[in-house]
């Protein structure tokens, strides 16, 4: 949390000192700017935003090919979506010896689940879904903004969009590309925007249904992201078409609870309820306000400068939207509350992207399109300056950012290359007739290649994640699964070298995960017998 707390204090000061700078260096160059910065130039700003939409798609593919994922959640996700497709059941009980539920919506691992199944499992397969959600939201958002505003600033849009995407991942502890919820909450809200902008009734109807239908099944207050959505939708097609897109995604979220026997309705309300209780960090709410003001900081300069050149026409724009604007403020409100529980974060503000685009886009527009009765370099020359200044700073610390995450992507995409992989699928055939489980203690980033012991038939046990929830929460390690490791569910435990076994910190509190118990009862009942270059391998001593 402190890291948190930290990188977005960093990143507002950065936006501070930028903004002097920028600002002293306009009022000596008053005259210049002046002159030059009447309009950006469309050429290069289309350039511009070409070169970033192809930039964004390179780091797709890039993370497409590395074999290893970023964040502990993705393995976690990439495992159980595998155990799902086994007939195991997502949502263990609370006292089961296993411990790897955390509460996603089961549309998670039945989307990622099906890639999986469909090209046989593997760290690739576990990607593939949230790599084509990246790519599809951002194609999907281009073809709404299209039809409403044009080519040329559908592709400006899409570029900065792009920056955001790239912008915004170390920030917000999540990629618009990983086979998190997030990734595929973005599509969903891109796909209900295109759908309520540019087809028929009946064709809304349903792409608003199944877009919001999933949804809700990714996480539980999927609905937010759709109040936008929502107020087009009924402006567009009207209150029944709304009420029957309504119905259809209630249909659709009982769906998998009635269709796979491996989920479980009751299981899955008990733990929201688990960690439900967790309260709210001020930190996070902090984090959430400071980038909700960032995400809206673009489109509250182009609606100052709307504002000046014709305040009629601003006037009538903002009365023909207020309903719009209106709703995607409540639903940035509820989600940046919702997002500043112990353990969720910025990332929950993704999804309002597509609609906070179309917005933008469509204020750019009107913008663009009245009679300017006014000119905005006739402003005072502070505040000129001043508006400039802001301008250039959130473009510069939102590049530098860029560019600082993409500089981190690639040097974490280079960190193991493969040798990981290689070893534990030698030490799968070495002892291919035992149970292998993949234990925590030491670099930590070497534990996110366990979906690979799950592919080749292991039981899943342990999950670090889930046990991350618990402890923060002080929910005891289950009887059951200390009963579990006493008699040697699992053979043999493959722990990263650099650390005690299972000595971990939780990134919640900085307390140990798992307890003295729990370590004790490992270390009486295993022994260290071999080694790789990166994992010390543990025996079962019966």
């Amino acid at each position: 949390m402190h890291i948190l707390a930290n990188l977005n204090h960093s990143n507002l000061y950065l936006f501070v000192l930028v903004t002097f700078v920028y600002f002293i260096i306009s009022i000596l160059n008053y005259r210049l700017f002046k002159n030059k910065l009447s309009l950006p130039n469309s050429k290069i700003s289309l350039i511009a935003a070409c070169l970033l939409i192809v930039n964004y798609i390179v780091l797709l593919v890039l993370y497409a090919t590395h074999n290893n994922f970023f964040d502990h959640a993705e393995a976690n996700i990439a495992t159980v979506s595998w155990l799902f497709q086994r007939g195991k059941p997502i949502y263990h009980e609370l006292e089961s010896a296993e411990r790897y539920s955390i509460p996603y919506g089961p549309m998670l691992y039945v989307i990622n689940g099906f890639f999986l199944n469909l090209l046989k499992p593997s760290l690739f397969s576990a990607k593939i879904g949230g790599i084509l959600a990246g790519g599809l939201s951002l194609l999907l958002l281009f073809y709404a903004l299209k039809k409403i505003v044009g080519l040329q600033i559908a592709i400006f849009c899409s570029g900065y969009i792009s920056l955001i995407f790239i912008s915004i991942y170390s920030y917000f502890a999540a990629a618009t590309f990983w086979n998190r919820s997030d990734s595929f909450l973005i599509m969903f809200v891109a796909l209900g925007l295109l759908t309520a902008v540019r087809t028929t009734s009946w064709l809304a109807i349903l792409g608003s249904a199944l877009s919001i239908g999933i949804s809700v099944n990714l996480k539980i207050h999927g609905i937010l992201y759709f109040l936008p959505i929502y107020i087009l939708f009924y402006f567009r097609h009207g209150i029944y078409s709304v009420l029957f897109s309504i119905l259809g995604s209630l249909i659709l979220v009982i769906i998998p609870f009635i269709g796979f026997p491996q989920v479980s309705l009751t299981n899955y309300i008990i733990w929201l309820n688990e960690f439900g209780e967790q309260g709210l960090s001020l930190n996070l709410l902090k984090g959430n306000i400071i980038w909700s003001l960032y995400l809206l900081a673009p489109l509250l300069f182009l609606f100052i400068y709307f504002k000046f050149i014709n305040n009629n026409e601003f006037n009538v724009f903002l009365k023909n939207n207020k309903y719009f604007i209106f709703s995607i403020l409540v639903s940035l409100l509820g989600v940046a509350i919702l997002g500043s529980k112990q353990g969720a974060g910025m990332n929950h503000l993704l999804p309002l992207i597509p609609p906070w685009a179309y917005l933008f886009a469509l204020t750019l527009s009107q913008a663009i399109a009245v009679e300017r009765k006014r000119s905005f370099k006739d402003i005072n020359k502070y505040s000129y300056c001043l508006y400039i200044s802001l301008i250039g700073a959130l473009l510069t610390v939102t590049l530098i950012r860029a560019s600082v995450n993409e500089i981190r992507f690639i040097d974490l995409s280079s960190k193991y290359h493969d040798e990981p992989v290689q070893e534990i699928n030698e030490i799968l055939q070495s002892y291919s007739g035992i149970t292998i489980g993949m234990g925590y203690g030491g670099d930590y980033d070497l534990t996110y290649y366990r979906p690979i012991l799950t592919y080749h038939g292991n039981p899943y046990f342990i999950d670090a994640v889930s046990m991350m929830d618990s402890e923060f929460l002080r929910k005891g390690i289950p009887t059951e699964t200390l009963k579990a490791l006493s008699s040697c569910k699992i053979d043999l435990w493959l722990i990263p070298k650099g650390g005690l076994p299972f000595n971990l910190y939780n990134y919640f509190n900085q307390r140990q995960v798992f307890s003295e118990e729990f370590k004790s009862t490992f270390l009486l009942n295993y022994e260290l017998r071999h080694h790789t270059k990166h994992y010390n391998l543990w025996f079962c001593k019966k």
